[in-house]
């Protein structure tokens, strides 16, 4: 039956009075959309969804807190005897995305993931993507069997978007580009970043790691998105996003909520970083390297005076927290923090955004104006990040500011005075872009009165240990695992690795690990196919033992459908059903595996 395939039985469930902990540690361990209630005797009585669970967010619901009041009584479920061909209206017609699966005594023995069931569909008809994208061209038959993919996924009502390992898109459904208004056509070999710049789909291709239940913003509506990596001979290939469009008000209603509920902890999060010092900051700054050491000793200098400081140093080496220590460490500790960050703010907007505008400056503006970034920032330090990327009509407006610590917002001509130090980092070589006439030789040497040079990982191996420990403690916390370590050939695999990402990639690197590992040690199958990779006798040795792996699973394959027909008495149909493949399947692995005779 389709729906053996199509069903997940490793799941768990919950009994009424259970608590709110108990279901988030099933949805950690397992991976399941949703959580079975049932009563004393096994059957089926209501279920814990993720959106149970942001509505016991949203009520104020501690982890101890019963399960009961956001329970979801009207459930949708199916029997484990429905016919293949009702199974497949059901998987088109539905809704839902998982639904428990019944027995004939009303008890729940599985999950039916409708993700899943599309999948499983689709293998039935003989074909994969991969074989339809080769010879779609010249087979009819593929052709045919391309149209009932096309229809399988433009009947899920929830947007779907895949991308490579580069991030471009390489397929979009009807229901996304429906909601884009785009046709797929267009944004087919486009990167999502241009066609979705707030989802992080790309950066899942990057990094491997899965980001499930987002609630973002598109297009001024809030989206529930999920996205997970593609991986293939262990090794990620692209990923895939699912966006649920929200149909109903309440669903609106909830995702403002939550949008509402993102601001605060914004806002708790920016007045406890207030909270923090300088030494609180330099105690997180983990330094076993000379570099490193000597750098702790120049920021602590530097802290005192009040000239300007150039940060350097590649993306992910941590730019931002030595300006926060030499912020919080200077007499303005108590004043404002204002950060800048030069690429992330269009041209258009950064001139508004740095000095702020009148009311009428231009269509759009507030009644009153609004004071700028600059403005804010009286009385503090003002941090300019990727200070290169910074347009050359802004530099030469930036180079007053320093000149005479002064300032006109847009339309006016009014001149207002402002006591701040300015901070600002760059990982590009501005000499070059002088070069280029990209950055104004007189700002870079108004900037660059001090420079403080981060070193990138590689050059600091001492560093990568301690550091590797202090993010497994971070993220125990964060993630409540319990990971007590890393093996000895884990971390030199990590010793010997280039980091082109730095810190931040380390960083990611572990939090990966510790979602895998869960507790124990960090282990060598925990890392990322691009770490073991660039070890290249680890990776000689790894692929070995891969293909070793396959070669026994394809022999335990061949044997198994040796037996199925001998007892089927050499019949091949009956062979099929003993093995539940289709026959074209069987003949796949008979012609596959010799056994054609």
């Amino acid at each position: 039956m389709l729906l053996q395939e199509g069903t997940n039985t490793c799941f768990s469930y919950l009994n009424p009075g259970d608590t709110i902990e108990k279901a988030v540690s099933i949805f950690l361990d397992l991976k399941i959309a949703i959580i079975p209630v049932l009563d004393q005797e096994g059957r089926l009585l209501s279920i814990f969804s993720h959106s149970s669970l942001y509505r016991a967010v949203l009520a104020g619901a501690r982890s101890k807190d019963r399960i009961d009041p956001y329970l979801i009584t009207d459930v949708v479920s199916i029997a484990n005897d429905i016919p293949d061909e009702q199974l497949a209206n059901f998987v088109k017609m539905s809704p839902v995305g998982s639904v428990p699966v019944l027995n004939k005594e009303g008890k729940v023995i599985g999950l039916l993931c409708k993700a899943k069931m599309v999948t499983t569909l689709f293998r039935h008809s003989e074909q994969d993507l991969t074989d339809l994208e080769h010879t779609a061209k010249e087979l009819e038959t593929v052709k045919a069997l391309n149209e009932t993919f096309d229809t399988v996924l433009n009947i899920i009502r929830d947007g779907i978007v895949v991308v490579d390992e580069k991030g471009k898109i390489t397929l979009v459904n009807q229901a996304m580009a429906d909601f884009l208004t785009l046709p797929p056509e267009e944004m087919i070999g486009k990167p999502i970043a241009e066609i979705m710049s707030s989802n992080q789909l790309h950066h899942v291709a990057c990094t491997g790691l899965s980001q499930t239940s987002e609630v973002l913003t598109i297009r001024g509506k809030p989206l529930i998105v999920s996205n997970s990596p593609i991986i293939k001979g262990g090794k990620v290939v692209g990923a895939v996003g699912k966006a649920v469009f929200p149909h109903l008000a309440e669903a609106q209603e909830l995702a403002e909520k939550v949008r509402c509920l993102e601001h605060k902890v914004t806002f708790f999060q920016e007045e406890l970083q207030k909270n923090r010092t300088a030494q609180d900051i330099m105690k997180d700054m983990v330094a076993e390297s000379p570099q490193m050491k000597k750098l702790k000793d120049e920021i602590s200098i530097v802290a005192t005076s009040t000239s300007t400081v150039l940060i350097t140093g590649e993306s992910g080496t941590g730019k931002e927290g030595v300006a926060h220590a030499i912020h919080l460490g200077s007499d303005r500790g108590k004043g404002p923090f204002i950060k800048v960050n030069c690429a992330s703010i269009p041209e258009s907007l950064m001139e508004s955004e740095m000095f702020g505008y009148v009311g009428g400056a231009f269509t759009g503006a507030a009644k009153n104006g609004k004071p700028g970034r600059i403005e804010r920032a009286d009385g503090g330090t003002l941090f300019l990040d990727e200070i290169g990327e910074m347009p050359l009509a802004l530099q030469a407006k930036l180079l007053r500011v320093l000149q005479d610590r002064e300032i006109e917002r847009l339309g006016s001509t009014e001149t207002i005075k402002v006591n701040i130090r300015i901070l600002a980092a760059t990982n590009k070589k501005l000499s070059n872009a002088i070069a280029k006439g990209e950055f104004r030789q007189d700002l870079y040497y108004r900037l660059n009165v001090i420079n403080l040079h981060l070193p990138p990982l590689r050059e600091r191996l001492e560093d990568i240990e301690p550091l590797t420990h202090f993010f497994i403690s971070k993220f125990n916390d964060i993630l409540k695992a319990n990971v007590s370590g890393i093996t000895p050939n884990a971390m030199a695999t990590l010793l010997q690795y280039s980091w082109p990402g730095n810190i931040r990639e380390l960083e990611n690197v572990v939090e990966r690990a510790v979602n895998y590992t869960r507790s124990g040690l960090i282990e060598l199958i925990h890392l990322p196919h691009q770490i073991i990779s660039g070890n290249t006798a680890l990776g000689q040795v790894m692929n070995k033992k891969t293909i070793r792996h396959q070669d026994r699973l394809g022999q335990i394959e061949r044997d198994m459908i040796a037996a199925a027909l001998e007892k089927a008495g050499g019949n091949k149909t009956k062979a099929a059903k003993l093995l539940n493949l289709s026959r074209s399947r069987l003949y796949d692995k008979l012609n596959k595996y010799d056994l054609n005779t």
